[in-house]
């Protein structure tokens, strides 16, 4: 797949390659974390090297982030990708980027497909944020999501039947574990969720993914796979492919 091209620029930010100054958030004590180049919960020993890749991938993401490509398919919609409305150039004057789409059932105005990112960059500590011996490296922004599970991107899948059919994904770089639910219907609902550290795009990020069918005459019961981040039901699907990002003409205009 071709890049999408956008145009040369320059800014001064905040002094720190950011347009503003940075969150510091302690992420001690969560279950799962990790910064963009992989110094993490159970690999907390960092570097001036790891923190430094760390570095260069979330300026990548804040300045070059286009767009998610994935697979999200139910019985009423699909979608392939969602992208940020600001090109890079629109950036300098914004602390992060934010888009959502809502794909309805058109029979019943349901939610088929519901997908949001928010894409802030954050400085991540091993403990309290007034010692910068405690700084491990840069994450995404991980907001609460659903019974302590956090999100930077998370897209959502009602199927034929809502309150039958839902398969939910996330990524985010700290969240705590993923006691989302149990089954309050063991005889005919059937759950599975899988949380895990992963890659996307050779970024390293925490995925979580949930699918449900709750209905008798199951056919596929559902799967989850965090690593992988798919998941799956009788009637919808999900799989993230990548993070992409704009490239830039190779010759850029003389300052």
């Amino acid at each position: 797949m071709t890049a999408s091209i956008s145009q040369h620029f320059m800014t001064r930010g905040a002094g720190n390659g950011f347009p503003s100054c940075l969150q510091k958030v302690d992420v001690s004590n969560f279950d799962f974390w990790t910064t963009l180049s992989g110094v993490s919960k159970v690999s907390p020993t960092t570097s001036d090297a790891l923190i430094q890749e760390s570095y260069i991938s979330a300026m990548n993401l804040f300045w070059n982030m286009e767009k998610t490509s994935f697979t999200a398919t139910t019985v009423e919609a699909s979608q392939t990708h969602l992208a940020f409305t600001e090109n890079p150039i629109e950036r300098v004057c914004n602390s992060d980027m934010f888009n959502r789409v809502i794909m309805t059932n058109d029979a019943t105005s349901q939610t088929a497909i519901y997908i949001e990112m928010l894409l802030r960059i954050v400085r991540m500590y091993n403990g309290v944020t007034t010692d910068e011996v405690n700084f491990v490296g840069y994450g995404l922004k991980s907001e609460p999501y659903d019974s302590g599970i956090r999100s930077s991107t998370e897209w959502g899948l009602e199927g034929l039947r809502s309150d039958s059919s839902l398969i939910r994904a996330t990524i985010s770089s700290y969240t705590d574990d993923n006691t989302f639910e149990s089954s309050p219907y063991p005889v005919f609902e059937t759950i599975a969720q899988d949380i895990a550290y992963t890659t996307v795009s050779g970024l390293n990020v925490i995925g979580w993914v949930y699918a449900r069918w709750r209905t008798a005459g199951i056919t596929t019961a559902p799967a989850a796979d965090a690593t992988a981040m798919t998941a799956s039901n009788d009637d919808s699907s999900f799989s993230l492919t990548s993070i992409d990002f704009y490239a830039y003409p190779l010759n850029p205009p003389t300052p």
